[in-house]
């Protein structure tokens, strides 16, 4: 929905001038948030690294429709 909802609003001038920053952004963004919340998973609630990985994914899922917003 957010990236629906943005793209009427976006100019392709504009989006054209950021779009490599921020798929750069979103994807180096979702993949630290999944390994930083995979390994304080791990350490501080004793998760096994798979189960931290997964709840990784689930949280840092929202990273890449909050950079396009």
């Amino acid at each position: 929905m957010i990236l629906f909802d943005s793209g009427f609003g976006t100019s392709f001038k504009r989006f054209k001038s950021t779009a490599a920053p921020a798929v750069l952004l979103a994807t180096v963004g979702v993949l630290l948030t999944a390994a930083l919340v995979a390994v304080a998973a791990t350490v501080i609630l004793g998760f096994s690294l798979l189960e931290g990985f997964l709840l990784g994914a689930i949280v840092a899922s929202t990273d890449a429709a909050a950079v396009f917003f």
